[in-house]
């Protein structure tokens, strides 16, 4: 069977889980499953080693009918769903195929008050990732449609377990390994070391297996001497704990290692005689690994279009559940960077991906097989580079991963001969592959269907579809305003911003142009509209940068806005929003930073809508969490939405252009990656862009400042010398915390530690101006010409993904330095007639 020419599976596995994720919430926030319905929504993967999950619902009423809704996004998934009583000792409802297709489905209405639990499984033999929504009286979700409504209800429940262990750290020095495997990404790991006698004072480490990085550490924070660490794992994996002394201490010690028991942190944990650790003996390893077994090729890549299928093939046969496959691609060619994937022998899934994993330019991974049988390997570029490469595979022989690991003389992978390459030294490959696109229009998708009779309105760009009847019925003078609202909204974004237009449908709506449903989403769904994106087409035709993951969509948009104060103007805003989905989806539908859609269709209401938009109402989410990093989201979801701002900084500093540029990156990277690599462009780097967003944010320096309701939040007041720090907690990586400075004076500002970098911002408020002072880690500041003073602690650390952002602990000392030369102030223009003082 012919490979594809290029592994689509990772658009669809993509594409489903961003399909409600990206769609807008304009929720009200009184909104509650209890009073108006919610909707949750979940992710997993289940049948490798993973027989389900349970989710927990608390404080249901009766009367109320939950309904759920299980859908197989990849693999041959058959789900199943079960809803019981909180402790599953009952099962009051079950269901296989209820859902469509082999989707699962159900609804129960809740007999009494109290806490309920549904359990999400598969059909025995079948494997893959799901989709789960849970609603609350919103009928809707029994097919799927529904959206999120930020709602949390349910929770997915992770059993803890702890382990304990004694052991001595001797006078040397010497501490103890435990190492921990197969952890689950989602975790909390929550590690406690106490001193026993002796005059030892732990010191807590946590790192990889191979302890080659260091994760965290720590000293004093299990209280008095002893030392705890909490971490969420980010992704599966295998870790390691070391426990030390500080320096001439030694001792015997208690470890307490749990999962999803914080009561580790302070030592009083029960122990539940599960098996998280192990402890490391040099002389005999804890787990033993297979005979290690390296191959390796040499190949060309040549072709840099979208469309071209470039890339070789590696198919590894007969492969066993527990071995482990390592691969590495080294470019020999300066002009080429190198991707690599892994996937089934026909590449109907793909498992794993890397871009830079293997340092440099170089891709690497490293994939524990799930279960026996044929496997492939494919090495491919990114767009736009083409030359000669070295790729290393080897089966328990980790070494592989740094490029170091010496051919075995095994025979592990076969070059695939379809490949549009030359591979093994050109050993083959047919450079004229016909290449299918991911869409072809032979299989429409389905469209809403409206409660009256259809009509249509169209439009130079746009079809309307919108009844006069039932509960989706609107005015004709409502549809005059969201005729104008359109053009205007496309006028603005495409013609005048220059954002490539949206790839053109298939006809599902009449014909290519763009489709909006005006429906009842606000009661229905409880949101005010959504873009929701279709096929994949792979390269947007309207944009001049090849794309791959590119999609057409249409909108559904609330049919009146009868609940609003002010109908029309969030009728504008949430257009100007949503269209900006569709016009997103032209670039990448699949990347994981759900933050870059949210923020910039939030600033683009600003720019369309500056008086009717609906994106200052986030703000005081970002205010109020300065310390946490740029694209993490707040319990209540709307930090995303609020990091508009963050958008709108970059605009400010480099023009309009730059928001899109930044596009261009997220179209072709991951993650936090798209960022970093627009900043590298315009010649700065993350810590400025950063701490330019920091001085922003505390200065108002918005044109929309006079809507904001409130200013950021300040950790603490220095108003003497001495040390000072924060109040709740620390400061995650390339964000922010703020202290009101209540001195005029000199002062000498320390920070003591590398990864915390001090700027002091002075304001004169009867001139609106003000200065910075970069301080770094320590230096002298003059702040007796200022009305107000206030000290920015950055976290100057970088993060590629940020779940995985973790809190730093800071102090700030500040001393009197009367005679000591003071810094002068950075240069740039620093605008302060919006400030008003934090409180």
């Amino acid at each position: 069977m012919p490979h594809p020419a290029a592994p689509l599976s990772k658009l669809w596995r993509g594409l489903f889980c961003i399909l409600m994720m990206i769609m807008l919430l304009h929720v009200t926030p009184t909104a509650s499953a209890q009073s108006s319905g919610g909707v949750q929504e979940f992710f997993g993967t289940i049948g490798k080693g993973v027989d389900g999950f349970y989710y927990d619902l608390y404080d249901l009423q009766a009367g109320q009918t939950v309904y759920l809704y299980m859908e197989a996004v990849s693999g041959d998934l058959d789900p199943y769903v079960y809803f019981g009583n909180f402790d599953f000792t009952e099962i009051y409802a079950e269901d296989d195929d209820s859902g469509g297709n082999f989707n699962a489905a159900l609804e129960f209405v809740i007999p009494e008050d109290g806490d309920y639990s549904t359990y999400v499984s598969h059909i025995e033999g079948t494997t893959g990732d799901f989709r789960y929504l849970i609603g609350v009286d919103v009928p809707t979700v029994l097919d799927g449609s529904a959206a999120p409504t930020g709602d949390e209800f349910a929770f997915l429940y992770n059993a803890a377990a702890v382990q304990e262990f004694f052991g001595t750290v001797a006078a040397d020095g010497t501490g103890s390994y435990y190492d921990m495997y197969d952890l689950v990404a989602g975790d909390t790991l929550y590690i406690y070391v106490e001193s026993q006698n002796g005059d030892l004072d732990p010191y807590l480490y946590l790192g990889n297996l191979d302890f080659t990085e260091v994760i965290l550490e720590d000293d004093d924070s299990g209280g008095g001497i002893n030392s705890a660490i909490e971490y969420v794992i980010p992704a599966d994996d295998d870790y390691s704990i070391y426990v030390s002394a500080i320096e001439g201490t030694s001792g015997d010690y208690r470890l307490l290692v749990g999962l999803n028991d914080p009561t580790v942190l302070n030592g009083t944990a029960q122990v539940t005689g599960d098996e998280i650790a192990v402890l490391y003996d040099s002389a005999e390893p804890a787990e033993a690994t297979g005979l290690a077994r390296v191959q390796d090729f040499n190949g060309t890549i040549s072709g840099g279009s979208a469309e071209d299928a470039s890339g070789v093939y590696y198919d590894l046969h007969d492969l066993k559940v527990g071995e482990t496959l390592y691969v590495y691609v080294e470019a020999l060619s300066d002009q080429l960077d190198p991707y690599l994937y892994v996937g089934d022998i026909d590449f109907n899934t793909v498992y794993i991906e890397d871009d830079d994993g293997g340092g440099n330019l170089n891709s690497a991974v490293e994939f524990p097989i799930p279960e026996d049988g044929d496997y492939s390997i494919l090495v491919s570029h990114i767009e736009g580079t083409e030359g000669d490469y070295h790729v290393i595979i080897g089966l328990d022989a980790p070494e592989v991963l740094n490029g170091t690991a010496q051919p075995t003389g095994d025979e592990i992978a076969v070059l695939y001969e379809g490949s549009n390459s030359g591979g093994n030294g050109g050993a083959g490959g047919n450079p004229g592959i016909e290449v299918e696109p991911p869409t072809n229009c032979d299989s429409l998708a389905e469209r809403p269907a409206m409660s009256g009779s259809e009509q249509t309105y169209e439009t130079a760009n746009f079809i309307i579809h919108y009844t006069f009847d039932g509960q989706d019925a609107i005015t004709q003078s409502y549809l005059n305003e969201v005729i104008s609202a359109l053009e205007y909204v496309y006028d603005t974004e495409i013609n005048q911003f220059g954002w490539p237009a949206p790839p053109p449908d298939c006809g599902e709506g009449g014909d290519a142009r763009f489709d909006i449903y005006l429906m009842e989403t606000i009661k229905d769904d409880g949101v005010y509209g959504y873009a929701q994106p279709e096929a994949v087409v792979g390269d947007n035709p309207s944009s001049a940068n090849g794309e791959a993951y590119a999609s057409y969509g249409f909108l559904v948009v609330d049919n009146d806005f009868s609940s609003d104060e002010n109908p029309l103007a969030t009728m504008r805003a949430t257009v100007a929003h949503e269209f900006h989905h569709i016009v997103q989806f032209g670039f990448d539908i699949n990347d994981s930073m759900n933050w870059y859609y949210e923020a910039t269709a939030s600033w683009m209401e600003t720019q369309a809508y500056p008086i009717d938009e609906a994106a200052s109402v986030y703000v005081p989410t970002r205010f109020e969490y300065t310390d946490i990093c740029l694209g993490a989201n707040s319990e209540d979801g709307l930090l995303i939405y609020a990091d508009w701002l963050a958008i709108d900084s970059l605009a400010q500093d480099y023009g309009p252009e730059a928001v899109q540029r930044l596009w261009d990156y997220v179209a072709n990277a991951e993650g936090m990656a798209a960022l970093y690599g627009l900043l590298e462009e315009l010649g700065t780097t993350p810590q400025a862009f950063i701490e330019r967003f920091a001085i922003r944010n505390l200065l108002l320096e918005y044109s929309q400042a006079p809507r904001f309701e409130r200013q950021v939040y300040l950790e603490n007041a220095i108003n003497a010398p001495g040390d000072w720090t924060f109040g709740y907690s620390g400061v995650q990586e390339l964000a922010v915390d703020y202290m009101e400075l209540d001195l005029q004076g000199v002062y000498r500002f320390t920070s003591g530690q590398p990864n915390i970098s001090l700027v002091v911002v002075g304001i004169d408020t009867t001139t609106d101006s003000a200065d910075v002072f970069e301080v770094g880690q320590d230096g002298v500041v003059d702040t007796s010409n200022y009305t107000k003073a206030y000290v920015i602690v950055l976290n100057t650390d970088t993060y590629d993904d940020p779940t995985t952002c973790t809190f730093t602990d800071w102090t700030v000392t500040v001393a009197d330095a009367t005679g000591e030369t003071a810094l002068a102030p950075i240069n740039g223009n620093f605008d302060a007639s919006r400030f008003k003082a934090p409180k």
